[in-house]
């Protein structure tokens, strides 16, 4: 009896662990007829920048299903990439890379789009990083991840926005009126660190907001009418639309008049239709006008609007979210929640995980942290397979996460993390490169500003750090170079026993108690060439109308570009050190004797600028030529010897 009682404890045991997808390994994770095993981890890097506990770690995977309810398609996501199909129990190989930020972390999870001249700009995630740090100066892209799926072919006659609604820095840039499902990043450290909903609403019309120069709101009213005539003390709001005509897609202009007319050439507006427009910019003229790309006007006889508007006056067009959603800063369309309560979710949407794919996937644990995985498929020659949603739960749930969700995946999939003080693209999309997509979700940092500059000798750098703004935390500076940490001593770190005539790449950090938390600053520094060594100079008489100047130097690392004599008013080029002179000018220079001159010049290339020194010769006066030579070859000698000690 005892002996059964063991049995079935053991039993309920196995169950249990099976029910939450737990295996004795530790590195294997189940759940719901399929799982995800880590085989290997090919690099970890904390990207904690002195910031943040930013973790990435590159994973060598492997996933399988194992119930026959889950296989569908091909074993990588299309015939075109393998004709295979995908089979029941066969461990496929993944290539996977995680990001896990801390809800501690002094970092922001924010959406992005660059969006310029009332147009919506198809970028990577490279290139809307750096167009969100043109914009928030203070602030550094740790790492990013593509966001919602988005108008590809151009479809829409307001071509490659994304599909869903999408906020940034609490600018409602687009709205949706369809069933697509957002997401919103709440940044406030709590253990629920989003909201997810899959119907969302606005209010039915637009709001007018005016602002002061320092930004702040003064007054926000509705707006009554769109691209129609207000009516009694409404508020009417026009704007160009657009269409489609053959391959083009054009703005409808719209003529207006006795309209407050915002032609602001850093006006910012995304007219996505009649029910979804969002703009920012200042008004720049009273009167009538043809409204065309990147304008817009508003038209009252509201007494109390009209008081605020006039030419040069801050405003902003934009609908509101109501609900969850309302006051939200970071929102884009993320769909299929595979993964709720730790447990695998099939919803109405589920056709899009049903099949492999390469993936862009978000989740958050139990602690509140965020999960960022990205993995590679389309690739059976590399190996890289691609997930179906069954997999997905399984690879969220191995990480840790109770609530899991997709992004855009396939040629989309992309993550890049700041490294070296570069951003670069870890994965391996399966375009070939990096997809230009409708927007991005970045982790972002606020960074003190720093100048960095240095000042260099052959075998010496000095790095100087001037901290232009002061951040809390972060008072003191060290920098490493050439494998040395050194603490910044009024703003400067002195590196001695280096190279010369070399590139040293330094980094910035801050001391955290015992540790060293590296900021996302980083560039290269150069050592100055070694200085020439003048061995000697020499004027003999070469023939009966010659002499010969002969400069003997060293200078192994070429540090002068060109040599010169200046004798009267005649520039000799020496070349290889040596110059004939013609006796003229020797006899030019005895028969002027009291107000000749000889000069000395070198064009110099001893670090990363040229730069040219002189030296002069007061005039001198000669019995003989005999004596003048030997007077200029010993004054010469004297004056670089001196200068070269």
């Amino acid at each position: 009896m005892k002996r059964i009682m063991t049995f079935i404890i053991m039993l309920v045991v196995i169950f249990a662990f099976s029910l939450i997808g737990v295996n004795a390994d530790n590195n294997t994770t189940s759940i719901d007829g399929a799982y995800y095993k880590v085989e290997e981890t090919l690099e970890e890097i904390n990207l904690d920048y002195g910031l943040s506990s930013v973790n990435f770690k590159h994973e060598k995977a492997i996933t399988a299903v194992t119930d026959q309810k889950w296989i569908v398609g091909y074993e990588c996501g299309g015939a075109v990439y393998s004709d295979k199909s995908l089979l029941l129990n066969k461990e496929y190989s993944q290539n996977a890379f995680i990001l896990n930020i801390k809800k501690d972390s002094n970092v922001k999870i924010v959406v992005w789009s660059v969006i310029k001249n009332g147009h919506w700009n198809l970028s990577t995630i490279l290139e809307t990083a750096k167009d969100y740090e043109l914009h928030h100066p203070g602030y550094k892209v740790l790492a990013g991840v593509n966001g919602d799926f988005f108008d590809i072919s151009a479809d829409d006659p307001y071509p490659y926005t994304v599909y869903g609604t999408m906020v940034a820095d609490g600018e409602t840039l687009k709205i949706t009126d369809v069933e697509w499902p957002a997401i919103s990043f709440k940044n406030d450290g709590s253990d629920i660190p989003w909201v997810k909903i899959d119907k969302h609403e606005c209010e039915e019309n637009p709001y007018l907001k005016i602002y002061d120069d320092d930004n702040n709101l003064l007054k926000s009213f509705p707006i009554n009418k769109i691209n129609e005539e207000a009516i009694n003390d409404e508020i009417a709001l026009f704007y160009g639309l657009y269409k489609i005509e053959g391959n083009n897609h054009l703005c409808n202009y719209v003529d207006v008049n006795n309209a407050f007319i915002v032609k602001d050439e850093n006006a910012k507006t995304v007219p996505y239709d009649a029910k979804s427009f969002y703009g920012r910019g200042q008004i720049t003229a009273y009167g009538a006008d043809t409204l065309k790309d990147n304008n817009f006007a508003l038209k009252t006889n509201n007494k109390e609007v009209l008081n605020y508007l006039k030419v040069g006056q801050n405003i902003e067009v934009e609908y509101e979210l109501k609900g969850e959603l309302k006051g939200a800063n970071n929102v884009s369309g993320a769909v299929s929640t595979f993964l709720r309560d730790s447990k695998h979710q099939v919803l109405d949407n589920y056709d899009y995980m049903q099949y492999r794919f390469p993936r862009t996937l978000c989740g958050y644990t139990k602690d509140g942290d965020v999960v960022f995985a990205v993995t590679d498929g389309r690739q059976a020659p590399k190996g890289y397979y691609g997930l179906n949603g069954v997999e997905s739960a399984a690879q969220m749930l191995h990480y840790g996460c109770v609530e899991a969700c997709s992004f855009d995946g396939g040629g989309s999939s992309t993550m890049v993390i700041l490294q070296d003080g570069e951003l670069r693209c870890v994965n391996s999309p399966s375009d070939g490169n990096i997809r230009r997509d409708g927007n991005a979700v970045l982790i972002v940092a606020r960074v003190p500003k720093l100048k960095i500059d240095y000042k260099s000798k052959p075998n010496e750098i000095t790095l100087m750090v001037e901290e232009l703004e002061k951040i809390s935390g972060y008072d003191e500076y060290y920098v490493k170079l050439n494998g040395q940490m050194l603490a910044l001593v009024d703003g400067k770190a002195k590196f001695e026993n280096l190279d010369s005539n070399s590139n040293y790449q330094y980094f910035i950090y801050i001391k955290k108690s015992d540790s060293y938390g590296q900021m996302p600053y980083s560039g290269e520094a150069l050592t100055q060439k070694e200085m020439y060594e003048v061995r000697g100079i020499s004027l003999s008489k070469y023939d009966l109308d010659n002499y010969q100047l002969h400069l003997d130097l060293k200078d192994e690392e070429e540090a002068i570009i060109t040599a010169s004599f200046i004798l009267g008013d005649k520039r000799i080029s020496l070349r290889k050190g040596q110059y004939l002179v013609d006796k003229k000018i020797v006899d030019y220079l005895l028969s002027n004797s009291n107000d000749s001159y000889l000069i000395i010049t070198y064009q110099l290339s001893l670090h990363d600028e040229r730069e040219e020194i002189k030296y002069d010769l007061n005039a001198l006066s000669f019995d003989d030529a005999s004596t003048a030579l030997s007077t200029i070859s010993d004054s010469i000698s004297d004056i670089l010897s001196s200068f070269f000690e």
